[in-house]
């Protein structure tokens, strides 16, 4: 218990570094590029399998659509989804995207595209895209796809019993 609490509180740490650097630095150039993403639907019960099996999941905050205040409520999304990921004992990647750019797990910036690749290299992939006024989460063979509005009020995350 107390590996896994180390876990997520490494993890919440590092998405609030991402946070902050996202909201104070920006590009000197445009990166551009897009998030390629499948559109084969999945029911929630096939959802519990594919997450059972993944090792890695990459997290994508993509804020680019919404202003300050709901760029929070993506990456207060994505930190839910963290922790319950840790605590399933897989391997988180963050991606933010911002502007025309996108900052890596590492805390480099560097276009779209990259990231894009990079996400796919894990098992399965988490967007969380801010919204003005929508909200919804659809289950892909390949991705979950959450709509965050700015008055999003649930607790982001998985459980799976």
């Amino acid at each position: 218990m107390e590996q896994k609490t180390l876990i997520i509180a490494s993890l919440l740490a590092m998405l609030f570094i991402i946070l902050v650097y996202a909201f104070t630095h920006k590009p000197a150039g445009g990166f551009g590029g897009e998030i390629i993403l499948g559109n084969s639907t999945i029911s929630p019960y096939e959802l519990s399998f594919k997450i059972n099996s993944a090792k890695s999941i990459a997290i994508i905050m993509d804020a680019r659509e919404v202003a300050q205040p709901g760029k929070v409520k993506v990456y207060e999304c994505a930190v839910g989804f963290a922790g319950s990921i840790a605590m399933l004992n897989k391997t988180v990647k963050n991606f933010a995207i911002d502007a025309d750019y996108c900052i890596k797990n590492d805390m480099n910036k560097t276009s779209i595209n990259e990231c894009n690749k990079l996400a796919h290299e894990s098992d399965y992939i988490i967007l969380i895209k801010g919204t003005a006024n929508s909200s919804k989460t659809e289950y892909y063979e390949d991705h979950i796809y959450v709509e965050v509005p700015i008055d999003y009020e649930k607790e982001c995350g998985i459980r799976i019993k």
